[in-house]
C-alpha cells in the first residue's frame, strides 16, 4: 500500500508569533484529514531542529523548537536527500531568503507575510507557487 510522501518545512524562527504558528499548524492539521499521503515535519530556524512523521492533532502537544535566525535552506537540502519526498509544503513568514527548491513546492505564507517573499516565489517558481492564510 503505497502512500505518497510530502514533507511540511515549518519555519520556527523569531520572527513567527504564536498566532502565525496557530495558523499554520490548523491548514496542516486540515491537510492531514484530506490526504493519505506519509507527511513528515521539518522544524528549522537556521538549522533543522526536528524531523518527525506526523499525524492529525499533534501540535497540541508539539513542542516548537528554534526561535533563531532564519535560513530554509539547511531543512530543504536535509529533505531532498534524505527524504526524498515527492513534494515539499513550506510554512513561512518569508523574512528570509527564498530558497532553491528542486522538487513539486507550495510556500505558504502567514498573514504578515514579506511582499519580497511573495514576488520571488511567482517569479522562481510560478504563480501558483505560493498561498497566503489569513
Amino acid at each position: 500500500d503505497y502512500a505518497a510522501k510530502v514533507v511540511i518545512v515549518v519555519d520556527t524562527s523569531g520572527s513567527i508569533i504564536e498566532e502565525e504558528f496557530n495558523s499554520f499548524f490548523s491548514e496542516i492539521d486540515a491537510l492531514t484529514r484530506i490526504t493519505d499521503s506519509r507527511i513528515w515535519l521539518v522544524q528549522v530556524d537556521e538549522a533543522v531542529q526536528s524531523v518527525m512523521q506526523y499525524s492529525k492533532g499533534v501540535w497540541k502537544d508539539l513542542k516548537l523548537i528554534g526561535r533563531g535566525e532564519t535560513d530554509l535552506q539547511p531543512a530543504i537540502d536535509y529533505v531532498q536527500e534524505e527524504l526524498r519526498p515527492e513534494g515539499i509544503i513550506i510554512f513561512t513568514d518569508g523574512y528570509t531568503d527564498i530558497p532553491v527548491v528542486k522538487r513539486k513546492v507550495l510556500f505558504v505564507l502567514s498573514s504578515k507575510y514579506n511582499d519580497t517573499f511573495l514576488d520571488d516565489c511567482e517569479n522562481i517558481y510560478g504563480r501558483s507557487s505560493a498561498v497566503i492564510v489569513k
